[in-house]
């Protein structure tokens, strides 16, 4: 980055199993973290998890992070 170019986009990706049962999220954090797959009762709570690891802008200076399912929002 550069004085001029100094601006970041985040993203994230996963993907999500509904098992019938529940649901099975796998995701890579980063290139120095291994896959990890987290079980959640409902899609609320896969999408409670992400805000939680990823609305944590306190200054209003970034945009608020958006959750996404097959293009369509969540």
């Amino acid at each position: 980055f550069s004085e001029k170019e100094n601006e970041l986009i985040v993203g994230h990706t996963g993907v999500l199993v509904d098992t019938g049962e529940d649901y099975v999220f796998f995701e890579k954090l980063s290139f120095q973290l291994p896959y990890q797959m987290i079980r959640f009762s409902s899609k609320a709570e896969v999408k409670d998890y992400l805000m939680k690891c990823y609305d944590t802008d306190t200054t209003g200076e970034s945009a608020k992070p958006f959750v996404i399912e097959n293009g369509e929002p969540m």
